[in-house]
């Protein structure tokens, strides 16, 4: 092996994971996560690597990793309801939305659903090609208005880009919903056993909460499940 450190017999889960470390080739045992994907794996590698330069008994670094829940609004799951799930996410990069996305592979569903706030004008004009290919594995994308984040707008730069470069790149479920008419539109569309995975680096973080609180107390027709 040309690492110093690495994972073997990574086993992904829908609400977790857990692999064997390695430490320039001396097993270290099993490490588990409370957090999925592939991409947390590999960050507890590097933790785990600090950990033992610094001095920290394996113990210690295994009860740490087992016991971590998470950030906030990193695959944060706001509602399971009616087999119907929603995950809040920052994610706002193509490079952080794939492999968010890349997550949901294991996962049961009847469809993905992705609601996408784009961040920065500028970023959507440098990257809107990349934004375009970087939804594969949804079955549906809502785009809804840039957030600015202090930017002032840029002319032809607009979320209706980043649908008119998916639909090019084969995402003809593909359209732009304004802000205030996301949770009517969702509500309209959800079924039971699709997740809706909200992302962005802006105030779509609030939006994730609000259609969460909408679709408690809701009953769907049987023709909906």
């Amino acid at each position: 092996k040309a690492f110093d450190i690495f994972a073997e017999d990574i086993n992904l889960e829908r609400s977790g994971s857990n692999f064997n470390c390695f430490f320039k080739e001396k097993p270290l045992g099993r490490f588990s996560l409370n957090i999925p994907g592939i991409h947390n794996v590999l960050n507890s590698l590097a933790a785990i690597g600090v950990g033992i330069e610094l001095g920290i008994g394996l113990k210690k670094i295994k009860t740490a990793l087992m016991n971590y829940e998470g950030s906030e609004r990193r695959f944060q799951i706001k509602l399971e309801l009616d087999d119907i799930v929603v995950i809040d996410d920052y994610a706002h990069h193509p490079t952080e939305i794939q492999t968010t996305i890349k997550v949901l592979d294991n996962w049961q569903k009847k469809r993905l659903i992705v609601v996408f706030q784009p961040h920065r004008f500028t970023r959507t004009k440098f990257l809107k090609e990349e934004f375009g290919r970087c939804f594969k594995g949804a079955d549906l994308v809502i785009v809804t208005e840039i957030y600015p984040a202090g930017e002032k707008p840029i002319s032809g730069i607009s979320a209706d880009l980043i649908v008119k470069e998916l639909k090019e790149n084969g995402c003809q479920n593909s359209f732009f919903v304004p802000k205030q008419e996301l949770t009517s539109i969702l509500l309209d569309m959800v079924k039971a056993g699709d997740i809706v995975l909200i992302l962005g680096a802006g105030d779509i973080g609030r939006f994730s909460n609000e259609f969460s609180d909408a679709l408690k107390g809701i009953k769907f027709p049987l023709d909906r499940l």
